[in-house]
């Protein structure tokens, strides 16, 4: 099913009535017809932002730091020039317009470990074996890799202070301001397969582009003027989801999975009331979100395409 949050503006009740009956004379299966009734009632959409607000068509823009730090976030990569997640695909695309291909990096640098990506911890790491030695490479969103990182690489291994970590933020949120998802990318050269991620030396950022979806700025303001409000809800960086906030007309009053861990309950049900945006969010607050909206007595749809979303999805009365 594909879900067009214009579409909501355009439904009644009668009109999908009339729609079931005629998919239904030419052969097709139309099941739950109360969730199809519901389409028509909502009054809420929570929008994941990647892929959704936006294109999902990433693009590397800018790098700071030293020279191997595409090198490396490559070789901190599933995905391939031809498959895998949009934002590792941009990774190893830009490498390879640099003149490193991912399948020969991993001949002279093969994986031996990892630890996976999450939600909660917003970055993952790679070992790879190097010369007897190995590489520990981790890259993720900026102010969760930099906790691990106590060095940082200024032309030599130099040891990370409060005044650097400040300066490498304050770059983060300038790329992040102008709508861009940022990466850090870090290492670490071990003599043995690393069981943790601490330590850390930071390389540098990598700032991509993901341009709003065209018809996103439109089918939002179609929804406000039928009186449905919309929510963004994402995993990335506040900065850059008040940016596409602004761009696609949703708002920018935002609140942060961090900040809403912190509130009361009282305070997290004004804070639903009154976000137009919540950035830095795991699944659980996703679904306490679309829950929360549910007990207000909102009908709630929620469009999302990852498997982050899918608690919410779940919950949600049309996702």
């Amino acid at each position: 099913v594909v879900f067009c949050p214009c579409a909501l503006v355009l439904a009644t009740p009668t009109a999908i009535m009339a729609a079931i009956g005629n998919a239904t004379k030419h052969g097709f299966l139309v099941r739950e017809g109360d969730a199809l009734e519901k389409l028509a009632k909502v009054s809420k959409i929570t929008f994941d932002k990647t892929g959704t607000l936006t294109e999902n068509k990433m693009k590397v823009v800018e790098t700071t730091g030293e020279e191997n730090v595409i090198k490396f976030a490559t070789l901190c990569c599933d995905a391939t020039t031809e498959s895998g997640e949009a934002t590792e695909k941009a990774i190893v695309q830009k490498a390879k317009e640099k003149g490193y291909i991912k399948d020969n990096l991993e001949k002279d640098m093969p994986r031996v470990g990892e630890f996976p990506f999450s939600s909660e911890r917003k970055m993952m790491t790679t070992i790879h074996k190097y010369k007897g030695e190995y590489i520990e490479i981790t890259k993720g969103a900026p102010e969760y890799v930099l906790k691990k990182c106590n060095f940082y690489y200024d032309k030599t291994k130099k040891t990370m202070t409060p005044q650097k970590e400040k300066e490498i933020l304050n770059k983060s949120s300038i790329f992040a301001s102008q709508g861009l998802r940022v990466l850090a990318v870090s290492s670490k050269e071990c003599s043995s397969i690393p069981t943790e991620e601490r330590d850390l030396t930071f390389m540098g950022l990598i700032a991509l582009e993901d341009s709003p979806r065209e018809g996103a700025a439109y089918a939002v303001k179609e929804c406000k003027r039928a009186g449905i409000r919309t929510i963004m809800i994402t995993g990335d960086n506040p900065l850059t989801a008040r940016a596409i906030g602004e761009k696609t007309g949703i708002g920018t009053e935002t609140a942060t999975g961090a900040e809403l861990d912190s509130m009361s309950s009282s305070e997290f049900s004004s804070a639903v009331e009154k976000c137009n945006i919540f950035a830095r969010v795991n699944p659980e607050h996703k679904y306490k979100i679309v829950e929360e909206l549910k007990a207000k007595g909102e009908i709630v749809a929620m469009t999302g395409d990852g498997v982050n979303d899918a608690p919410a999805l779940k919950t949600a009365d049309i996702g």
